[in-house]
């Protein structure tokens, strides 16, 4: 409960196996309370929760559990906090003090004092199902059909659904934009390797849909997605970007977009790479669109004349792009750093931590 505001969500069948029991179950009750602070766009503040477990308080002031899922809804608790300085105070109520206590024993509350929750919010758990309406909305009902005891698995979509949607900014300069089309549309930079097609991968996806499910060909794709860091994947949009800009200057048919040949990889290289960006640059290009090429099972065409012509482009690099090492850190600036930092205050303390964890690792 929030203020007057409520919302339930149901155990489904089979919830509790391995060690989750109870108390991990509200234990994620406590990260549904954090990821709804965030949704809200909540910064900078210490937020009072109240709770009529013991085992959840203590554990969490510890900040560590002998229940693995316990400790992994803590970690899931800390990592968002940390971004938006947030800080929660978990407080000891009886249940008779308890007002959500009513709600869990299915003692609804007024539906005009429904609490409003983005819908996925618990969708990286399977056994749970929203009924902060009533139990007899679509979405509750496609769970509560009967499934033998079996909580089926919800193939998640290429890209998980940020609680507060963001959208892509588009650059004022002339050079970083491409001529509109349906097959590439304004979306952020981490989505381009997934939702920009090309003939070609639409015609692969279409042979692979005649001989499996959907499902599992999008789970493929997920799972590929998921073995690149998501700063990552917004890093490699820029030769994607790039190399579309590329063929739109030169009138290149999208079908040669992809497969894209190493005669065009190499033209592409010569032309935006010479004497404007560094060697690491243009390999980061490239394998941004190796892996586009590879999750719609596109062959990629990367021969000694693509190798060379970037060693050769390498040698024009402007020297204003290599800058001279930076004076060593030593102890004292650590010192000074937490003389002058308020230690009192989350997101100062984790600056701190990541300073000396740094510092010591390299020192090793």
């Amino acid at each position: 409960m929030v203020s007057d505001h409520w919302a339930v969500w149901h155990l489904c069948d089979g919830w509790k196996c391995a060690d989750r029991d109870i108390g991990w179950v509200e234990s994620v009750a406590l990260e549904v309370v954090v990821m709804w602070l965030v949704w809200q766009d909540f910064t900078d503040c210490e937020v009072a929760v109240k709770g009529d477990n013991t085992v959840v308080i203590g554990t969490f002031n510890k900040d560590h559990s002998h229940n693995i899922s316990f400790n992994v809804t803590i970690h899931k608790i800390a990592s968002s906090l940390v971004p938006f300085n947030i800080t929660i105070c978990p407080i000891y109520v009886s249940s008779a003090a308890n007002r959500a206590d009513p709600v869990s024993h299915s003692t609804l509350g007024l539906k005009t004092f429904t609490l409003v929750a983005p819908l996925n919010i618990l969708q990286s758990y399977h056994c749970f199902y929203l009924m902060s309406d009533t139990a007899y909305s679509p979405h509750a009902i496609a769970h509560m059909a009967h499934s033998n005891g079996l909580v089926h698995l919800a193939v998640p979509p290429l890209l998980q659904l940020e609680s507060c949607q963001k959208c892509p900014r588009v650059s004022s300069n002339p050079q970083n934009c491409i001529i509109p089309n349906p097959l590439w549309p304004p979306i952020l930079a981490s989505e381009c390797i997934t939702k920009w097609l090309t003939p070609y991968g639409i015609a692969k996806l279409n042979s692979l849909a005649l001989k499996f499910p959907t499902d599992i060909i999008i789970h493929c794709c997920t799972c590929l997605i998921n073995s690149v860091q998501s700063s990552t994947l917004s890093n490699y949009s820029a030769g994607l970007l790039c190399l579309n800009k590329f063929c739109d200057d030169y009138n290149v048919p999208e079908s040669e977009h992809m497969l894209a040949s190493e005669h065009i990889l190499s033209l592409f290289i010569a032309a935006h790479g010479t004497g404007s960006v560094n060697k690491g640059t243009m390999k980061s290009w490239l394998k941004g669109v190796c892996m586009w090429h590879e999750l719609n099972d596109s062959p990629w065409h990367s021969g000694k004349i693509l190798k060379r012509v970037i060693s050769g482009a390498a040698k024009f690099t402007p020297l204003d792009s290599i800058q001279p090492k930076h004076n060593s850190v030593s102890i004292e600036h650590l010192q000074s750093l937490h003389h002058n930092l308020n230690l009192t205050n989350s997101f100062n303390i984790t600056i701190f931590a990541l300073a000396c964890v740094a510092f010591w690792c390299c020192c090793r």
